[in-house]
């Protein structure tokens, strides 16, 4: 599931998709490069080898064709059928002394398959708490995060995530809301930055920076310290550039699917940046 997460990065229009449509670059993702090459390294073996029958070799060609549009190995079947065609002559078979019975095994595997089973059926009910005690879940963490009403609590599930998953959006959200109770507000311009640039197409998360980023300006104001008053300013006018650069990266093909891609603030937040400009050049004037 990890391009679930990486898709926010690299996405170019307002769209979602769990999966790559190609098995390689899925493979890529999930298990690593190297283990991508040694298993083209065995695929290629069979279809050069001379004991591999033909019918083999059209198999394993079709399903690795189809492969380049498709996550095809996904689905076990097909995953065992590109086994049951690669060419098992050239291997060398070894005799492993039993240790164990055979009906311990299948209960090891039974188990092991079971747990991971009803830990996942709970987080699919809705019982994220019990989930994330069996198993370590982005998906149970995420929601436990949102869902939790203490900010320092969220805070730390924030962290647990970030840790193993630097693209959850919603955990960087929650560390500059945390950051900006705690007028840290360094921290919480870097991690809203990076919300917005996981979250580009939601126009929420640009309102809520700038709404954040006013709470900050009436803090300086009522310090009476013009300095931070002005670099303040400034990030609140750095919203527009920042939304300019996501509409011209933004895929022609985008405005053709039927999630609009733009971008349009409330006009109330509008307005406050134009105030924020107009006070900006009053206190540049001074």
């Amino acid at each position: 599931m990890g391009y679930s997460y990486k898709v926010y990065e690299v996405q170019t229009g307002m769209y979602y998709t769990k999966f790559v449509h190609n098995d390689y670059l899925q493979m890529a993702l999930d298990i690593g490069i190297i283990p991508l090459i040694i298993f083209l390294v065995i695929v290629v073996k069979s279809l050069i080898s001379k004991q591999n029958i033909k019918l083999n070799k059209i198999i394993i060609i079709a399903i690795m064709s189809h492969m380049f549009m498709e996550f095809d190995l996904q689905f076990m079947i097909i995953f065992y059928i590109l086994i049951l065609c690669l060419d098992e002559k050239n291997y060398k078979t070894y005799e492993i002394k039993q240790s164990i019975t055979l009906d311990t095994i299948i209960f090891i595997i039974f188990f092991i398959f079971s747990y991971y089973s009803f830990a996942y059926f709970m987080n699919y009910i809705g019982k994220n708490n019990i989930t994330n005690n069996m198993i370590n879940s982005t998906e149970a963490k995420i929601s436990l995060m949102i869902d939790t009403k203490n900010l320092d609590n969220a805070k730390k599930i924030a962290d647990e995530i970030l840790k193993k998953n630097k693209y959850v959006y919603q955990a960087y959200n929650i560390n500059s809301l945390y950051y900006l109770q705690k007028k840290e507000f360094d921290k919480m311009i870097e991690n809203k930055k990076k919300d917005i640039a996981l979250d580009k197409y939601n126009s929420k998360v640009y309102e809520e920076y700038v709404y954040m980023l006013s709470e900050v300006l009436q803090y300086y104001a009522k310090l009476e310290n013009t300095e931070m008053i002005e670099k303040y300013c400034n990030y609140i006018l750095e919203v527009k550039n920042i939304i300019e650069t996501v509409k011209s990266n933004t895929s022609n093909l985008a405005k053709k699917l039927q999630d609009s891609s733009e971008i349009v603030l409330d006009e109330n937040v509008v307005n406050y940046i134009e105030e924020t400009e107009l006070l900006k050049n009053m206190i540049v004037s001074l």
